[in-house]
């Protein structure tokens, strides 16, 4: 999903062309505030994923005038979800669910 996407590029652009960063695991550190580097490159991942998601759902929220129902899928979504402040449903087979609903609707 995008989420994925956009978090596995991050780390890539943050390790890939230096020499002291390596390649760290995509979770949560215990604070936001890190403590080492390792720490503070997650929180950044992680944390700021999820804090991007609830600015946008704001700003969808704030354009429609109503409240959206919001779906996450696949990837890392389940990951980085959990971590926001807005609801937001998870369903880990949505894209391919539609294309099978997609394939039995024209056969």
């Amino acid at each position: 999903g995008v989420i994925s996407a956009g978090v596995r590029l991050t780390l890539k652009a943050l390790t890939e062309n230096t020499a002291l960063l390596t390649s760290i695991p995509i979770e949560a550190p215990p604070s936001v505030i890190g403590r080492n580097t390792v720490e503070c490159m997650q929180s950044g991942l992680v944390l700021g994923a999820a804090a991007m998601l609830d600015g946008l759902i704001d700003r969808i929220e704030e354009e429609l005038g109503e409240k959206p129902t919001v779906v996450a899928t696949g990837g890392l979504s389940k990951d980085i979800i959990c971590h926001c402040k807005r609801d937001i449903v998870y369903n880990e087979n949505l894209l391919l669910d539609g294309l099978r609903e997609i394939y039995e609707k024209n056969n």
